[in-house]
């Protein structure tokens, strides 16, 4: 799973790249560079928006594994 995260974030790196490039290119007057440069930009965007949702689900998970395991162990200590 890391090896998959790594490439996404190599992958992400080398779109930004390209974008920036693009943009400065598409300064000296070729309109197409800027449109090309943006679209990379928006390319980008829904990788960037399921990072926080995906971080918001571990932490849910985490916090019910956390009470699961105190209300065993309060279960446990009760019929001790």
């Amino acid at each position: 799973m890391s090896a998959l995260g790594s490439a996404a974030l190599i992958a992400a790196l080398v779109v930004a790249v390209y974008a920036a490039v693009a943009a400065l290119i598409g300064t000296r007057g070729d309109r197409r560079w800027v449109v090309s440069a943006r679209r990379a930009i928006y390319a980008l965007l829904p990788d960037a928006g399921a990072r926080p949702v995906d971080r918001a689900m571990l932490r849910e998970l985490e916090v019910a594994a956390r009470v699961q395991g105190e209300r065993r162990r309060a279960d446990l200590s009760s019929t001790a």
